[in-house]
């Protein structure tokens, strides 16, 4: 049991890491609907509790007032969900665990100290609920519920008041192994799918985002980055690269060969860049390299000549050597689009291939006079 939880663990860690955001949406969707069976459910059936304990003239106890506090709870929760959660998303994960943990001790407090009616049944219908809520933290989830059962386990134990009463304390026990058992298993394998789920749909994303051939970002994912960056209004650097003679390398020794060269210089230009930097290709040999909230023309033009020298290179063709090199566009603007970065990166780039080919000119909009 505990190594199918280690398992699993490991499992939603290396999926935590890479589809975080999805991971979250998730959380926060099971949240709300946690919240909403606390309100509308559990609500319902303490009120109806209540209504006929005050219809046989019982007092409605300490029991009944927790019941209509943790429907306040759960209303005050959910304006924390959907007001301070978003703005604070490293705080979901714990923000999840806390609303589960103190809603099945509140219910659990309920049927063994105050005993509400019907409370064992209400418990159960809490706990299967909750095992279908948790969706990270799995472990400690399990390892709560089954401290509650064991608290429970002995707190009846205790006001059992002799031995012989051997039979009521198995049935106890069994109760709360039955219990502890169903939640585990639903919360194991609704987890399982749920993050099955989540990988697959991530998957799909990063593969509509995502060239099929090098792995890196493609047109589509890297307007919309460009997009997303030109709100913050920070000048950036967009270089636009393609491969020199690689038409030739195509006709001469195949597509297979081709494609070898394309993800080789992806390798290539991923090493000479930052992991904050943004690395597409459009198609073909056309490259594109964005690098947000830089305008440093030093620093620039550096990895325009990095790049140059980094992509130069002679492949053995059927009859000659042949040149592989680099033509660089780059263009450092406080005017962040995509058409206006590609416009001027291909002016830019198209001067370089008049220079003679294997060589950068950058356009600098930043500085004036330039």
């Amino acid at each position: 049991m505990i190594r199918i939880l280690r398992g699993n663990d490991f499992f939603r860690k290396k999926t935590y890491a890479l589809f975080q955001k999805e991971l979250y949406s998730e959380m926060y969707k099971l949240q709300k609907q946690l919240l909403a069976f606390i309100v509308f459910v559990y609500g319902v059936l303490i009120f109806f509790i209540a209504f006929f304990d005050y219809l046989s003239g019982k007092d409605l106890g300490l029991a009944l007032v927790l019941g209509g506090g943790e429907v306040l709870i759960a209303i005050y929760l959910w304006f924390l969900l959907k007001y301070f959660v978003p703005r604070h998303q490293s705080f979901l994960p714990w923000f999840s665990f806390l609303s589960v943990g103190q809603f099945l001790v509140l219910v659990y407090c309920q049927y063994a100290y105050l005993g509400l009616s019907n409370g064992f049944v209400i418990l159960i219908l809490v706990v299967v609920i909750s095992a279908i809520t948790v969706i990270l933290f799995n472990v400690w989830y399990i390892l709560f519920i089954l401290f509650l059962l064991l608290s429970d386990t002995f707190y009846f134990f205790s006001t059992i008041p002799s031995v012989e009463n051997s039979a009521e304390i198995l049935q106890i026990v069994i109760e709360n192994l039955s219990v502890f058992l169903c939640a585990f298993f639903i919360n194991s394998n609704f987890a399982k799918v749920e993050w099955a789920e989540i990988e697959r749909k991530s998957k799909l994303v990063v593969q509509s985002d995502h060239d099929a051939l090098t792995g890196i970002l493609n047109r589509r994912a890297i307007e919309q980055i460009i997009a997303e960056e030109g709100i913050k209004g920070f000048p950036c650097t967009f270089i636009l690269l393609d491969l020199d003679n690689f038409k030739e390398v195509n006709d001469t020794l195949g597509h297979s060969a081709g494609d070898e060269l394309l993800i080789r210089t992806t390798e290539k230009i991923r090493l000479l860049f930052r992991s904050t930097d943004f690395v597409a290709r459009l198609g073909g040999d056309e490259f594109i390299i964005f690098m947000p909230n830089m305008k440093d023309e030093r620093a620039v033009t550096d990895k325009a000549q990095a790049i140059v020298h980094a992509l130069t290179e002679t492949i053995p063709g059927t009859e000659r050597l042949i040149e592989v090199s680099c033509s660089v566009g780059v263009v450092i603007s406080s005017v962040v689009s995509f058409e206006n970065l590609y416009q001027k990166a291909d002016s830019a780039l198209y001067e370089s291939k008049n220079k003679g080919k294997s060589c950068y000119t950058i356009i600098n909009e930043t500085v004036e006079n330039k």
